[in-house]
């Protein structure tokens, strides 16, 4: 991590990590109640 620059890039990372876990998670609850 290099400064505010790899600050961002993580928080970035962990937002778009975040987002696919719950893509995930609603996808499953979403092909389970068709």
């Amino acid at each position: 991590m290099f400064g505010a620059i790899g600050r961002g890039e993580q928080i970035y990372y962990t937002l778009t990590e975040e987002m696919n876990k719950n893509l995930l998670i609603w996808g499953i609850i979403f092909v389970r109640y068709i």
